[in-house]
């Protein structure tokens, strides 16, 4: 006679198709599957709440369905196809068999296996805090705290995807604005004027700029207490300032050297005027780019009822119950 083992499956699982021994990340499955190798059986397959039955190199997609939502009348449907798989595979349901499952898998089951073993119920465990200490004095300390440790890992690495994905959702919902300084990106809502508030992105969050002046290209930006303080504007002096500088240089030229000089009081007044004009006109475009700002301002929406790091709770929130975002639910 074989010896089987059948282990639960659970509800935290990776997020692609892969084999089902690496689907199931939780403690509990990856202690209770390096248990089960501990007693050398000769296959060790999964019970699967959506396909049955399922060997442990076998691909299968991410689900969310579980026993413990199901009702009498679906458990017993379950067990009619789990029986159906059993025999598909070819699993003799006379074996020496060992369930590592709770009551919502076996309270149907167990009457069609003859010669079976529940470890977790024959020690009086109740609770999974219990099971994983018995696990642990099973597998070893070592072993356990590898298991463990891995599992935390990809918890922080998810809740690092998690909090970037919320931060892309909060700036296209809020349309928040950005701006490069010279100490990192700040991060407003609506226009950035005095008072506004501004943040910086840490570890997926919004949290408060730090104090200090923020350098730009044409302005200096100084934020006190999480809010823009002031903003200093740069001014650069116009290059033809610069042109009228070099005429005047050759003024000098032309005091010093008198039999030197070619352009006479007539020429020189001409192209003076022309310097003039050459300025008026670029005061003129000037006026008409800040013309086009202002309009550009006003057909923004600025909203200053609640803040970006109020809005990003409520639309954590919003994630976490409505189905149509299930991409972004962090319960999976």
């Amino acid at each position: 006679m074989g010896k089987n083992v059948f282990l639960s499956c659970v509800s935290e699982k990776a997020d692609h198709k892969c084999k089902a021994e690496e689907l199931y990340l939780s403690p509990l499955f990856q202690k209770s599957l390096a248990y089960a190798q501990t007693l050398n059986p000769d296959n060790i397959y999964i019970l699967s709440a959506k396909y049955f039955v399922v060997d442990l190199d076998e691909e299968i997609e991410p689900y969310d369905v579980t026993l413990k939502d199901m009702n009498a009348d679906q458990k017993r449907e379950w067990v009619d196809n789990v029986l159906k798989k059993c025999e598909e595979k070819g699993i003799n349901r006379d074996d020496e068999t060992v369930f590592l499952a709770g009551h919502a898998y076996l309270d149907y089951l167990l009457e069609y296996f003859s010669n079976y073993t529940v470890p977790y119920q024959d020690a009086g465990l109740e609770g999974i805090g219990y099971i994983l200490q018995w696990l642990d004095q099973q597998i070893g300390v070592e072993l356990a705290s590898q298991i463990d440790f891995k599992f935390n890992e990809y918890q922080k690495n998810k809740n690092r995807n998690m909090k970037s994905k919320l931060m892309k959702l909060a700036k296209m919902i809020m349309k928040l604005a950005e701006i490069e300084t010279d100490k990192g990106v700040l991060i407003y809502e609506g226009e950035l004027v005095e008072g506004v508030e501004v943040f910086i992105e840490k570890e997926g969050e919004f949290v408060p700029a730090d104090d200090g002046e923020y350098i730009v290209e044409d302005k200096t930006i100084v934020v006190a207490e999480g809010k823009v303080k002031e903003i200093i504007e740069v001014k650069k002096e116009p290059e033809v300032e610069e042109t009228v500088e070099v005429i005047e240089n050759e003024d000098v030229i032309v005091d010093e050297k008198p039999a030197e000089n070619t352009i006479n009081n007539e020429e020189k007044d001409l192209r003076i005027k022309e310097l003039e004009d050459l300025v008026a006109e670029k005061d003129a475009k000037i006026a008409e780019l800040e013309a086009e700002i202002e309009e550009m301002k006003g057909k923004l929406q600025m909203s200053a009822d609640k803040s970006p790091k109020e809005k990003m709770k409520e639309i954590e929130e919003v994630v976490k119950n409505n189905p149509a975002l299930k991409y972004f639910n962090t319960n999976k």
